[in-house]
């Protein structure tokens, strides 16, 4: 009963899988009406053989796509109830401090990551040892970032 009040069980689905069944009833039992007309040699022969052969399978799609969207939101739940720690989507990051290493070679071509936002910002093309900042090469375009001297690196 709690998970029915907090929304945490979706009755919604539910019910599309029954509007699924009554609406293919009525697709049937219309595609027979209309065949029954097609055999006094109405004009719209056509148009009720056409509607009793994609009536069908459209409202099946139709209710296809409602289930997804169900679907995801189940699966983003597990997702998110999950332990995510040894998840691949988890990067662990390590900071540096460029002024702190002694093999500058390590770094070259990691990914970088902001500090504050931890967004992934470019690869780092050149460390200075000396003035203890690197040199950041974004992915698109030819914009580079130089003189950044703390960043988020993957674990090495």
């Amino acid at each position: 009963m709690k998970n029915f009040l907090m929304f945490d069980f979706l009755i919604t689905p539910w019910i599309i899988r029954f509007l699924y069944v009554i609406g293919q009833l009525i697709v049937i039992i219309a595609s027979f009406a209309l065949a029954d007309e097609m055999f006094y040699g109405d004009e719209e022969i056509i148009m009720g053989f056409l509607f009793s052969i994609l009536s069908v399978p459209l409202w099946r799609m139709t209710c296809e796509s409602l289930i997804v969207i169900f679907r995801i939101s189940e699966n983003i739940s597990i997702i998110a109830a999950s332990d995510t720690t040894n998840s691949p989507l988890s990067i662990s990051k390590t900071k540096i401090v460029f002024s702190n290493i002694k093999n500058p070679d390590l770094y070259i071509n990691k990914k970088a990551y902001d500090l504050t936002t931890k967004n992934y910002i470019g690869k780092i093309a050149k460390v200075d040892l000396e003035k203890g900042n690197c040199l950041i090469k974004k992915d698109f375009g030819t914009e580079e970032e130089k003189g950044i001297t703390e960043i988020l690196v993957n674990e090495l």
